[in-house]
């Protein structure tokens, strides 16, 4: 597990890189926790064409 100082740089880093970008397309592990809700593939299907407004952290998590 990343600690909190990573954490941050690396959501700042990818703010500042996609933030005002399009979701074109949506890979995923196979690990229960990667979607706090509902099945990947349907997630996947509702955030296509969906544009990243921010990128933050919630503790240790990177939240687009």
């Amino acid at each position: 597990m990343p600690e909190l100082p990573e954490v941050e740089t690396i959501a700042r880093d990818l703010n500042q890189a996609i933030a005002g970008h399009r979701i074109t397309a949506l890979a995923y592990h196979h690990w229960d926790k990667t979607f706090a809700t509902g099945a990947p593939d349907a997630i996947g299907a509702r955030l296509r064409e969906r544009i990243i407004e921010k990128v933050d952290r919630r503790a240790k998590r990177v939240v687009f």
